[in-house]
């Protein structure tokens, strides 16, 4: 087993987060360096037995382990497999704290990290390096509807329908909003009032460059 340390250190690393202090104190705070071991060993889909193997461990004695992680966000299950690779961490768990931490001190080092802007860095690299792998982007900026209306260069026609939100909303199969986003509510970036919208599409052709999310009209 790796000590304390090379465990964090080693996490920080694979998710190109290395020499981020507000990231390690996160994870310190968010699991034990036991728990580092699994994530570490987790490096795709993988069942109990192919960790249990990988490890040399009891794969009855990992089940439970790998469920709290669930819980806690730090893993994802699906179906019999789990994963906790770092492309499948888009966000950080929000919640419930880590035992022995209040859930307004685990927001304030969460908080920390979002506003360090190493968060911001570490999207990005992912975001141009998805790109780079499958030529599609991962987000898309929809323009101001007002503003494509009003501009007297563009007619209707030359408008592509996922260019314009009326069009992406109609042609939507699950619309979804809140009234206020997650970097205002959980990590405190802004204070604006207006909330958050969210669409999905049945075909994934149908998605260019990716899913599509703006803030509300």
């Amino acid at each position: 087993m790796s000590n304390e340390n090379d465990v964090y250190a080693q996490l920080a690393a694979d998710w190109n987060l290395d020499g981020s202090e507000s990231f390690m104190k996160l994870i310190r705070a968010g699991f034990t360096p036991e728990e580092g071991e699994l994530l570490k060993a987790l490096s795709w889909w993988m069942s109990p037995q192919e960790l249990a193997k990988k490890l040399n461990a009891d794969e009855k004695s990992l089940v439970p382990k790998l469920d709290d992680l669930v819980k806690r966000g730090w893993v994802r299950r699906r179906k019999a497999t789990y994963n906790a690779a770092p492309n499948m961490l888009s966000t950080i768990p929000q919640s419930p704290p880590p035992p022995g931490m209040t859930t307004d001190e685990y927001h304030l080092l969460v908080k920390d990290f979002y506003r360090s802007g190493d968060y911001q860095k570490w999207s990005i690299d992912a975001w141009i390096a998805r790109l780079a792998a499958t030529g599609h982007a991962v987000h898309r900026i929809v323009p101001a509807r007002k503003a494509l209306r009003a501009s007297p260069n563009l007619r209707p026609e030359d408008i592509l329908w996922y260019e314009d939100i009326e069009q992406i909303l109609k042609r939507a199969k699950v619309i979804s909003g809140g009234r206020s986003c997650g970097c205002r509510r959980v990590w405190g970036v802004c204070d604006s009032p207006v909330g958050c919208m969210g669409w999905s599409f049945d075909d994934a052709q149908a998605r260019p460059g990716g899913g599509a999310r703006r803030g509300a009209p």
